[in-house]
């Protein structure tokens, strides 16, 4: 990931942001979430896009 959308990650937990949503992914079996603003959002989506190409999905029977 690029450092910026690491560095606009560092700063969302403002609570000045009003508009958030919760992203969740998973690394290494362990799964992770995160409030972002939208524009937040969208980058780090824009920056996993590669990977998730690449990637397979997994549909874990819950």
């Amino acid at each position: 990931m690029n450092s910026s959308a690491e560095g606009q990650s560092a700063s969302s937990g403002s609570a000045a942001s009003p508009a958030m949503e919760t992203v969740s992914f998973a690394v290494d079996g362990a799964s992770y979430e995160i409030e972002l603003a939208p524009d937040e959002a969208s980058a780090l989506r824009h920056d996993l896009a590669p990977y998730l190409a690449a990637a397979r999905q997994r549909c874990d029977a819950e």
